[in-house]
């Protein structure tokens, strides 16, 4: 029964992915972008996350520096968040930790998420945020579809942001840098 439920669960999601890449590739639904004050919106978002990084035996590392305002949806900053975490929870190990860094540099904010799992190999840096690519099935036992990486970068790119990757040349684990730009406040 449990085989059950979390392959219908995953099945939902997936289900999810596929619908939200192809309004992102049809683009016939904009964002309606707002301001999103950064500070009180990582709070919840992370107080929520962190029981179920516990319980994977993984420390969550959040480091906020900035309490400025950025446009975009809550619903589109938290699926990008939550993507680049569940990326990360889905490649560390137990005893691992994933780190979530936040800064305001000039006119933007810079939102690195950093892991301590496998890395992502040089040679496939440049096609990680390609539509149903994958780095390989095997490699983590829980393959997905190849979307979340898309649509990170389709939603960020539609919140007028960018996105990169990197993975360490000394050590484990991959690094992903979310910039978005800081909404100026009037004077």
């Amino acid at each position: 029964v449990n085989y059950i439920l979390r392959e219908s669960e995953r099945l939902g999601r997936l289900i999810d992915n596929v619908l939200e890449s192809s309004r992102l590739v049809a683009r016939k639904q904009p964002l309606e972008l707002e301001p999103i004050e950064l500070g009180p919106f990582l709070d919840r978002f992370f107080s929520e996350l962190r029981p179920r990084v516990a319980s994977l035996g993984i420390e969550l590392d959040l480091d906020v520096a900035t309490d400025a305002t950025v446009e975009g949806t809550n619903d589109a900053l938290r699926r990008v968040l939550n993507n680049l975490v569940e990326n990360s929870l889905r490649y560390s190990a137990r005893g691992g930790r994933i780190g979530c860094r936040v800064r305001h540099l000039g006119g933007w904010v810079s939102i690195r998420v950093e892991d301590e799992g496998q890395g992502i190999p040089k040679s496939e840096l440049g096609r990680i945020f390609d539509r149903f690519y994958q780095i390989g099935r095997d490699r983590s036992g829980s393959p997905g579809a190849g979307l979340g990486l898309f649509i990170v970068s389709q939603l960020v790119e539609q919140m007028h942001g960018s996105v990169r990757a990197a993975s360490h040349d000394d050590r484990p684990g991959a690094v992903f840098v979310v910039e978005l730009p800081v909404i100026e406040e009037a004077a």
